[in-house]
């Protein structure tokens, strides 16, 4: 008995209800609701915690369809690239520049980005060199990093030209624009190669580091000559017959080939202008400035002349130099696209110089006149 009065104690506890009290106790209206409430809060985590999880799922689908997507794209990317880099010298450096640079797989793009690819690598060198310069204490070593820092600045302007030529193409004229690219790429790595040449006679290891820094730059420069050879085929593949009329559709529609007309109106006024410039007397050219060392005129050196110079400029530049004997280089920078001297002739206006590389010039500078010519 005394165990059966126990378990009635602890079952009729475990209601709500206690000794002596009444059992149906456990059915209170408080008791009912706060069940309901607690089945309410349940069904509502469940259901909260059902979104998170169908959230979480869509989540991680569109991460792997985006890194699908993404890891199909430098695949192909990848495989443009090594398929470019086929028609180049140093396929190595052209495989590892270019996947740096970009994730295209458009032929164009990518010599375009491996032209980019060779002016980053060459204005690092000339930031290099700037910090050779200053740490050197020879001074004609620093005078080879001065003029090797001008050389690779124009070796970029170089790469420019070309990268601004590539961006629409006249297939029409595909010759012409293969000519110019290659020129102006020639250009490109003689300016480098005259660098090197400058440390020659130079103290130390400053030609070993600067060969080690142009190495990179130089490879790919040449790459993209290599690249120039093989436009044709790789911008316009199979250029033959009836074909290449509808591969120049397509290829319109790809954005590969665009017409442009590169010899508009300004350039052939420009050309004839100065045609006529060339065979008129010269009493008849009516000069923007003049140089006289008697200070008759509106500079007394040639020098001086040059710095009135507009810069990158069409229009043919006037200087009238009188007679005289003048002792100066005179240098036409690169900048002054059309400049032109008269005087009063061979045995009245002269100009001399006595820079060498024996006074402690460096060759490239000892020329009495020179010219940066823009190609």
């Amino acid at each position: 008995m005394e165990s059966g009065k126990a378990l009635f104690d602890i079952c009729d506890m475990s209601f709500g209800g206690g000794r002596g009290k009444d059992p149906r106790s456990r059915f209170h209206p408080k008791t009912v609701v706060t069940v309901v409430e607690m089945a309410a809060k349940r069904a509502a985590i469940i259901t909260m915690f059902a979104t998170l999880v169908v959230a979480a799922v869509v989540a991680a689908v569109i991460i792997v369809q985006k890194k699908n997507q993404g890891n199909n794209n430098i695949n192909s990317s990848q495989k443009a690239i090594v398929d470019l880099c086929q028609n180049t010298y140093y396929q190595e450096s052209c495989v590892s520049s270019l996947s740096k640079a970009t994730i295209s797989s458009d032929t164009k793009e990518l010599i375009r980005a491996s032209f980019q690819t060779a002016m980053q690598e060459i204005g690092n060198v000339i930031k290099q060199s700037a910090t050779l310069q200053e740490a050197s204490k020879n001074p004609e070593t620093a005078k080879a990093y001065q003029t090797c820092q001008k050389l690779l600045n124009d070796s970029i302007l170089d790469l420019q030209k070309t990268l601004e030529r590539t961006e629409c193409i006249d297939i029409s004229n595909l010759n012409s624009l293969i000519d110019d690219i290659k020129t102006w790429l020639t250009g490109a790595l003689t300016y480098q190669e005259t660098c090197l040449d400058c440390f020659e006679d130079a103290e130390g290891d400053a030609a070993g580091k600067m060969r080690e820094f142009l190495k990179l730059g130089r490879e790919l420069t040449i790459n993209g000559l290599a690249l120039a050879n093989g436009f044709s085929n790789l911008l316009v593949p199979n250029d033959h017959g009836a074909g290449r009329r509808r591969l120049l559709a397509r290829s319109n529609k790809m954005g590969l080939i665009n017409k442009v007309d590169y010899v508009g109106e300004h350039w052939l006024n420009h050309a004839t202008r100065t045609r006529r410039l060339l065979h008129a007397a010269p009493g008849d050219i009516k000069p923007h400035v003049t140089v006289a060392k008697d200070g008759s005129g509106n500079f007394m050196t040639i020098g001086e002349a040059l710095k009135s110079v507009p810069l990158r400029c069409n229009d043919t530049y006037i200087i009238y130099i009188k007679a005289g004997v003048y002792q100066e280089n005179v240098i036409v920078d690169i900048a002054m696209w059309s400049v032109m001297f008269i005087g009063d002739g061979p045995n009245a206006t002269k100009i001399t110089g006595n820079k060498s590389k024996v006074g402690g010039t460096e060759t490239f500078w000892t020329a009495t006149v020179g010219k940066f010519a823009k190609l």
